[in-house]
């Protein structure tokens, strides 16, 4: 932006901008009656509009940290609050080990081919560098829109991730249980655990995450047809629990409920029923809460499986999710086609099935080379 001084009274403040429809140089300007420090933001602030009117983006220097809290406004209107707390974890990241005082239109695929080859990204899981990329990525594609770049760098930088050991692959062969310590696991809860040992078990026979578990209502229940809408929002509080969609638009599914799960809920009911005539119990209206009426909070269910863990000997770190896989691998035993076992999962990436698929429990595996050795010639 420059300045004409037309009178005493009276200042032209004129800016430059190219017109992306016809590559050509225009100008806007406005007229004001002193030439100050405020005088100049305020034109400033007039020009970058009237340029905005035209339909036409002035092309702007802006920091990194600026640029992803410009993003960060625009990004997180339409995702939920588990979402952000995942990128602005990996925002802390990328500030603290990325020079992000630096202009967006300065950065190219060396500096952050640096960033991701550096010692501390390289320490980071597969899953969280991989978070890392997807956020940068997203950021920068965000700057192209807006004309701050004309490409995105990320495209050219190579992103390495782990070879998985062996360790990882017995590691991956963890995350389910078979059936005899299904037995062993459920034995192992004491009367005082008994509610939690029937949520364990209705999280085996459905397959459901904690969050849809934490979220059923009676009247998500017809018949034997349970229907998944909505999950625990974990960013709010238990004792006054906030609920939001799905995890995916594939999370959103009706799950057939075999008979043990009808008795559960029952059961479930009848005990909350008591609950309700204590003075402490809030009603939130929904089936599997804790005594106090509110959602019984992920780190307390684990907590309790972990002290189950170990009364029973089974050398798994045994979580709600893992008894959700352990769902997935029981219907694998049974040759239940994967399509139906993805949609029953409600997994909108059928990899992620895939990946329990291919370790059945040892009794699939004992029936694959009971066959082998069975075959004639």
């Amino acid at each position: 932006m420059y300045v004409i001084k037309i009178s005493d009274e009276k200042y032209q403040f004129t800016e430059r901008f190219k017109d992306k429809f016809t590559d050509k140089w225009r100008t806007v300007s406005v007229n004001l009656d002193r030439d100050t420090t405020q005088s100049r933001k305020k034109a400033q602030k007039i020009l970058d509009d009237k340029i905005l009117s035209k339909g036409v983006t002035k092309t702007e220097k802006i920091t990194i940290d600026k640029l992803i809290e410009k993003w960060k406004v625009t990004h997180y209107k339409s995702v939920k609050n588990i979402s952000k707390r995942s990128y602005d974890s990996a925002i802390k990241v990328i500030q603290k080990n990325l020079d992000t005082t630096i202009k967006v239109d300065k950065l190219n695929p060396s500096v952050l081919q640096d960033f991701f080859d550096s010692e501390k990204i390289s320490s980071y899981s597969n899953n969280y560098t991989l978070l890392i990329k997807i956020v940068l990525n997203t950021i920068l594609d965000y700057a192209v829109n807006l004309d701050y770049i004309t490409s995105n760098p990320m495209t050219k930088v190579k992103v390495s991730m782990k070879k998985i050991t062996v360790s990882e692959i017995e590691t991956v062969r963890n995350k389910y249980l078979t059936n005899d310590e299904i037995s062993i696991f459920l034995s192992s809860f004491t009367k005082r655990q008994y509610r939690y040992k029937l949520i364990s078990e209705f999280l085996i026979l459905t397959g459901l995450r904690f969050g849809e578990l934490q979220s059923i209502r009676n009247k998500d229940i017809k018949g034997n047809i349970l229907q998944v809408e909505r999950t625990f929002d974990s960013t709010s509080s238990p004792r006054d629990p906030k609920f939001t969609s799905p995890k995916s638009a594939s999370a959103y599914r009706k799950i057939e409920l075999p008979e043990r799960c009808l008795n559960i809920i029952s059961e479930i009911n009848d005990t909350n029923e008591m609950l309700m005539t204590n003075d402490d119990f809030v009603d939130c209206g929904i089936v599997f809460c804790s005594r106090y009426g509110g959602v019984i909070p992920n780190n307390n269910f684990n907590g309790t499986l972990k002290k189950v863990t170990a009364a029973s000997g089974i050398e798994k770190n045994i979580t709600a999710h893992v008894l959700r896989h352990t769902h997935i691998s029981i219907l694998a035993e049974l040759n239940v086609p994967i399509k139906a076992i993805v949609e029953r999962a409600g997994h909108s990436d059928q990899r992620l099935t895939l990946d329990i698929y291919t370790h059945v429990t040892e009794n699939t595996k004992k029936d694959v080379l009971s066959k082998l050795d069975n075959i004639e010639y």
